[in-house]
């Protein structure tokens, strides 16, 4: 599992940089690597654009298509609202904590009646 932490622009800052790279690029060398469950920390994020909403959305597609999860956590009332807005609250994994979001990772998720026909 890997967790990436966000700036306001989306951009998961480097530990050896100053610099940030793009959220796609970062995701897509995990999932390039094998990297199939991955959580994006939110926190502090008080607005998304409908640029980085698209983003978000690729990247959920992406990896989803993949076999993997992404889940979103700390995300901030104005950012739950607009994904409640748009939709997209019941798309995304989206929890409270760090702490939260890993353990969803290892719940089942029950069948659904479409599923068991």
């Amino acid at each position: 599992m890997t967790i990436l932490d966000a700036d306001r622009l989306l951009r998961i800052s480097l530990k050896f940089g100053i610099n940030g790279v793009s959220l796609e690029r970062a995701v897509d060398s995990l999932l390039s690597s094998g990297q199939r469950q991955i959580l994006l920390n939110l926190d502090g994020i008080t607005a998304i654009g409908a640029k980085g909403l698209g983003e978000l959305v690729s990247i959920f597609a992406r990896v989803a298509r993949g076999g993997g999860e992404f889940k979103l956590f700390n995300v901030t009332a104005p950012v739950q609202q607009l994904m409640s807005v748009t939709k997209l609250a019941g798309v995304f994994g989206c929890y409270e904590t760090e702490q939260d979001a890993i353990a969803s990772f290892a719940r089942v998720e029950p069948l659904t009646d479409r599923a068991q026909a």
